[in-house]
């Protein structure tokens, strides 16, 4: 079906020219984040960059654009002279420098687009949720690499996405899964033919064929967020393989930029074993690994580990090896030579206090209507049983049992202070019920535990081999 044979009628005439009336064009859905003529982000780390050190000066020239792009893009809030970077600002600067594409490579266009959008799914920031959800409504109905090829066709969707004379031509379209040809070419004419003529019918269509036609000129900048969307809305090795296909179109360096920011691919026995072992951890908080040499545990481990930070974000996972002289003091909390000056001794926070502390701040953000936004902190505990899990745990064996979770408590060498291993959330207790009775996970001598606020949930510490847990 065209999508001519369903824009027809009274309601898509009226819709028209209301549009059109008064010789502004309101855009409709985006799909894209940037407001001005500026759509592209070659230019943007440089301005995170300057704003984060605190050189306004530095974009003087530029100033209210890249302001005004920066806070559309939800980058950066404030209205003073030096605006602060959001939480998604510094964490997506963070990765563009982590990556090396915090600069102006053309190349890495599309690699900076598929980083803002990961972080910003991530957090469940506006507009790239409603962006997210539009693009993939776009994939129900039109072939998406026939739709890159013609970026007029990216422009006409965002404009036919708004809701005018109470008719939104893009709803009809979508539940009539109705495309049109997306060849690089708009048939305007079919308009006239289904619509009637008219001289104000005719200047309505007109005005609407000179806007896109402008937009579709400077069209790069969103042809490369709409690859990234597409990358970001695809499992790893589905994007890997698109990517591929896009090589000779895009280029080798912009290819392997954006694949080096999925998920590395595992074996289908790991895949298995990792999913087994994000279920478990949804359930319990804690899971221990456990089995002969050579059976995998390791690579899954750490597999899942990747998984975890590409999923929660670059910080949210701590890592630690136990060996028999890995003791309470570097684990929990201990003396140890401070950072500043090692002639000195100071109480310091081991890993787990640290993974406790993250996981309680993110737990602090949650928003109340989309608590599962909030990243999860996983702890990965390497070789647990070549330790003395009593003595490096100590008092914490207790707290770090999926029943005692959330319950604040006083370690022995700083008791003016309060301490806590943040509960289960509650979104995996809600998962739960949705899950058949499945049996324990036999595995490993590593363990994760996942630190997550939310209601704790009953259930015990496996056995005593490799340990992860989680929490946020």
């Amino acid at each position: 079906m065209r999508w001519r044979d369903v824009l027809t009628g009274e309601g898509f005439r009226n819709w028209l020219l209301d549009l059109t009336a008064g010789g502004h064009l309101a855009s409709g859905a985006p799909l894209d984040p940037f407001t001005t003529s500026n759509r592209r982000l070659v230019r943007t780390a440089g301005w995170l960059e300057a704003l984060a050190a605190g050189r306004a000066e530095a974009i003087e020239s530029r100033l209210r654009q890249a302001v005004t792009d920066l806070a559309r893009a939800a980058l950066v809030a404030g209205d003073g002279p030096t605006p602060a970077l959001t939480e998604l600002g510094r964490s997506v600067l963070r990765r563009w420098q982590d990556r090396g594409l915090a600069n102006e490579d053309p190349q890495h266009e599309v690699a900076r687009a598929l980083v803002l959008l990961q972080e910003a799914l991530r957090q469940r920031v506006e507009p790239y949720v409603g962006i997210a959800r539009f693009w993939s409504e776009i994939r129900d109905v039109y072939d998406v690499d026939a739709l890159l090829s013609a970026p007029a066709a990216l422009y006409v969707l965002s404009y036919l996405n708004q809701t005018r004379a109470d008719f939104n031509p893009w709803r009809v379209v979508h539940a009539a899964r109705a495309g049109f040809p997306v060849d690089g070419t708009i048939a305007w004419e079919s308009l006239f033919d289904e619509l009637g003529s008219g001289e104000e019918l005719e200047a309505a269509i007109e005005a609407l064929r000179g806007r896109v036609h402008d937009w579709s000129t400077r069209a790069g900048g969103r042809l490369d967020f709409c690859r990234a969307l597409e990358l970001a809305l695809l499992t790893a090795p589905e994007a890997r393989e698109t990517l591929e296909r896009w090589r000779a179109g895009v280029g080798d360096a912009a290819v392997d930029a954006c694949l080096g920011l999925l998920v590395s691919p595992v074996p289908v026995d790991a895949e298995q074993r990792i999913a087994e072992v994000e279920r478990l951890l949804a359930d319990r908080g804690n899971v221990v690994l456990y089995g002969p040499p050579g059976t995998g545990k390791t690579r899954c481990a750490f597999a899942l580990a990747e998984r975890w930070r590409y999923t929660h974000g670059p910080d949210t996972v701590f890592r630690v090896t136990f060996h028999p002289s890995y003791g309470y003091e570097d684990f929990v909390q201990g003396f140890r030579p401070a950072p500043d000056d090692p002639g000195r001794f100071s109480l310091q926070d081991g890993v787990l206090l640290r993974a406790a502390a993250a996981a309680e701040r993110l737990g602090a953000r949650r928003r109340q209507d989309v608590p599962e936004s909030v990243p999860q902190v996983l702890l990965l505990v390497d070789e647990i049983n070549r330790g003395d899990t009593a003595r490096v745990f100590g008092e914490l064996i207790t707290f770090i049992e999926p029943d005692k979770r959330g319950v604040r408590f006083r370690l022995a060498q700083s008791p003016d202070r309060t301490v806590t291993i943040p509960p289960q959330p509650p979104s995996a207790r809600h998962h739960e019920h949705r899950r058949p009775q499945r049996q324990p996970a036999r595995r490993r001598d590593a363990a994760p535990l996942r630190l997550r606020g939310g209601p704790p949930r009953a259930g015990g510490l496996p056995d005593r081999r490799r340990l992860a847990g989680r929490g946020g």
